[in-house]
């Protein structure tokens, strides 16, 4: 692959990446990390056609609904899940594990939770980390995955539930885009589509993307040749018009770090 720098980005995708690493990263920073990552493909896994029909919520007797393919049941085994004999799931008897961390101090580990680097050098805050197992043994009730809620979904492999139906603007949304172009992810076509992806600064709804493809998306250092540069070139949902909802409410969020760099994107958003 050639060598990428930043102004071979286009504008707006240039600017998101600036912004995104305004924190703690230079235009120089930015632009060497562009140089690096152009030389690797932003996916690594094949893409594919994920199919909704495939896939079924079956109840285990812990109260949680599992979710079961032709290959087995996704959510037994953190890589490989168990195959069923016969394609039959009731009755199966299936081991399942999971992950927990938490810090030393009893904090539960949540999305944005960091240890202080000063507290992680003393040794006075680490992580703690565990493996909890269960067995499940699965019944003959089935329901359609999208009609299972969050609460209701096995905690043991979430990347290949759908978005559970919902009334919210963002669900309406999310409909919407599935009705029009159906209901695999809009990049890699390999995983459920479940977030609404969306232009931050503009509020564009740009398409349906799985929880992946939705966190790496917008850090693509190509400018083509690559499934989400085409994505961001030309997003699938742009003909529909819509915008995401409340999206003038993102750069309240954003306070600090406008006053930090002395720029404000979403300025005509007030």
């Amino acid at each position: 692959m050639d060598v990428v720098t930043l102004n071979d980005l286009p504008e707006s995708r240039r600017e998101t990446l600036l912004w995104k690493r305004a924190w703690w990263m230079t235009y120089e920073d930015v632009d060497e990390w562009v140089r690096e990552r152009s030389q690797h493909p932003c996916l690594s896994r094949q893409l594919g056609t994920w199919d909704a029909q495939a896939v079924r919520a079956v109840l285990g007797d812990d109260g949680r609904y599992h979710l079961v393919d032709a290959k087995g049941v996704l959510c037994s085994g953190t890589v490989h899940p168990r195959p069923l004999t016969n394609g039959q799931a009731c009755g199966t008897r299936l081991r399942h594990a999971k992950s927990v961390t938490w810090l030393s101090d009893g904090t539960p580990l949540r999305a944005g939770v960091t240890i202080p680097l000063q507290l992680h050098r003393s040794g006075e805050v680490w992580f703690e980390h565990a493996e909890v197992a269960w067995q499940v043994v699965l019944t003959d009730a089935e329901r359609a995955p999208s009609l299972t809620q969050y609460a209701e979904r096995c905690p043991g492999y979430l990347r290949e539930w759908p978005a559970p139906v919902g009334t919210t603007a963002v669900a309406r949304v999310r409909a919407r885009l599935i009705e029009e172009m159906g209901e695999a992810c809009q990049a890699c076509g390999s995983l459920p589509g479940v977030y609404v992806d969306h232009d931050h600064v503009t509020g564009q709804v740009r398409g349906l993307l799985c929880a992946d493809c939705n966190t790496r998306v917008d850090g693509c250092p190509h400018p083509d040749g690559c499934v989400y540069a085409s994505y961001l070139a030309a997003p699938p949902a742009a003909p529909l018009g819509l915008t995401y909802p409340n999206h003038r409410k993102v750069w309240a969020t954003e306070k600090a770090k406008i006053e930090f760099v002395g720029l404000d994107p979403y300025a005509h958003l007030r």
